[in-house]
């Protein structure tokens, strides 16, 4: 009976994904002419999030760049993220834009990028690069920016760590990063959404791992008094299906890759900027920035780096000895 049901479920939300893909065709496209020349995208995050003006600056560099009449046109945002993947593998939608960790790929390749806070042109020279295009080309994508913010993670803590570990302490965290916290002895609380106010009335946990942006903008409880330095690295993605753009002229096919290294190169340097006020709020409200473990300088890094290392599942040949290098596992571990 559980069978049956899963499976009509299954049936009823395809059905309903290929509803609102066909509406959206039928209203947003409605003249042939303008279809084929339109590029559709699928995003994981609707016009009121933050992310969309990422979105939104991509499409005016392809505007700038792309023959008159070549846009994009944005798909339904009621398309549950973790379908957006496998419409853009079957070329339902032409672009993808997502998060590293959003992609339901058992394999959680791109899910390495959010280890080391890497330079957009750095990233392209290294073998792990390479290594990442030709996994996602294999299933019918290609990558066509890996935006880096140049700033991480934050463990924001309302006492000293002590011995350089979390022991026993409770820590709300999203579920990608629960082995994080476990790596350093710490009991993870897991999370499905951004911190609240609730969160922070909450006695039981001693802390809270989060993106800068969101310990920044939040009124934080007064027992919340110390952050780590950042950990990591937030990286957006933008994918292309790999058959349309086999499909485009090399001179079309350079345009949209210009298009895409500068706004790797925008956002970089817009969110390095940004930084300095994040961090200035921070320290208007007396949260003091510490060494977590001063006899390891990098032990919350290199913690980081082994629980997304096990997480992936990845073919040993994406793990490059660049890569390797970059984040100082060593060989023998792996």
């Amino acid at each position: 009976i559980h069978r049956k049901l899963s499976v009509n479920v299954n049936i009823i939300l395809n059905m309903r994904i290929l509803l609102l893909t066909l509406i959206f065709y039928l209203t947003i496209l409605p003249d042939q002419a303008e279809a084929e020349s339109a590029f559709t995208i699928l995003s994981n995050w609707n016009p009121e999030k933050t992310e969309w003006q990422t979105l939104k600056s991509y499409e005016e560099l392809l505007r700038t760049n792309l023959p008159k009449g070549k846009f994009l046109v944005f798909g339904p945002s009621t398309i549950p993220t973790e379908h957006q993947f496998k419409m853009s593998t079957l070329g339902i939608f032409d672009f993808l834009f997502t998060q590293a960790h959003s992609i339901p790929d058992k394999e959680k390749a791109a899910f390495l990028l959010e280890i080391w806070p890497h330079r957009p042109a750095d990233l392209r020279k290294t073998a792990f690069w390479q290594a990442l295009e030709e996994h996602y080309n294999n299933k019918g994508l290609k990558i066509l920016s890996a935006i880096s913010s140049g700033n991480g993670y934050h463990l924001l803590l309302r006492n000293k760590p002590n011995f350089c570990s979390l022991e026993g302490a409770k820590i709300s965290v999203p579920p990608p990063f629960d082995g994080f916290v476990e790596q350093l002895s710490g009991v993870p609380i897991k999370r499905n959404r951004t911190i609240t106010q609730e969160d922070l009335k909450n006695d039981d946990l001693e802390g809270f791992f989060a993106p800068i942006r969101e310990h920044s903008s939040l009124s934080w409880s007064k027992n919340v008094r110390f952050r780590t330095q950042p950990i990591g690295n937030i990286n957006h993605l933008i994918f292309i299906n790999l058959t349309k753009w086999n499909s485009l002229n090399e001179d079309d096919q350079q345009k949209i890759y210009t298009a895409s290294l500068a706004l790797e190169n925008k956002i970089y340097a817009l969110r390095k900027r940004r930084a300095g006020g994040f961090f200035a709020d921070l320290q208007k409200k007396n949260i003091e920035a510490i060494d977590f473990c001063e006899s390891q300088t990098g032990l919350l890094n290199d913690a980081f780096a082994k629980s997304l290392l096990e997480l992936s599942s990845v073919r040993p040949s994406l793990l490059a000895d660049q890569l390797k290098q970059l984040i100082r596992i060593p060989h023998s571990k792996h």
